[in-house]
């Protein structure tokens, strides 16, 4: 199954998810930090292993910023979560993770891969068949939602990592 662990801030932080079983690191790059953090973050991705995705994680960047990280940092994903819409994620070069605001339940699925929680996937008046993550929870038994809904992988913050019960993803 593919682990997206995103929030992550260090090379100790991805080494530590990619020996969790992450294929895809996800941190969060904007320019309103200075440009030494953003530095900084492309040496974390440089170092990763060549078959883990990199992810850039944006809240409302603007357009030309997004496509300057995506180029510098080698991104393979741009992780939208900052309640952006189809037509504001349309024209990108990369494929886009459209992270669903809390309480969607219709209207136009944008990008290419969906993060959604349990609730969204199972209330979405449209369906897809576009791959989805599911969005971590606390409190909900994950193993039963990832067995019922059956999502292309699951997302889970670096803060929960240690929270995963061993041998979910092997199930």
């Amino acid at each position: 199954m593919f682990l997206y662990v995103y929030n992550v801030d260090s090379l100790a932080q991805a080494e530590t998810a990619i020996k969790k079983g992450a294929t895809a690191i996800g941190i969060f790059l904007s320019y309103k930090e200075d440009a030494v953090r953003a530095e900084t973050k492309r040496e974390v991705f440089l170092a990763l292993p060549p078959l883990i995705w990199r992810v850039g994680i944006f809240k409302q960047e603007d357009y030309y910023n997004v496509e300057e990280f995506a180029t510098f940092c080698f991104l393979d994903i741009l992780h939208f979560a900052g309640g952006e819409t189809a037509e504001d994620i349309k024209h990108y070069s990369t494929r886009c993770l459209w992270e669903a605001p809390e309480n969607f339940a219709e209207g136009e699925l944008p990008g290419d891969i969906l993060f959604l929680t349990a609730a969204q996937q199972a209330n979405l008046k449209v369906k897809t068949n576009k791959p989805w993550l599911l969005a971590w929870e606390e409190g909900h038994d994950v193993a039963k939602i990832l067995k019922e809904a059956k999502p292309w992988g699951l997302a889970v913050p670096f803060a929960r990592l240690g929270e995963l019960p061993e041998g979910l993803l092997a199930e």
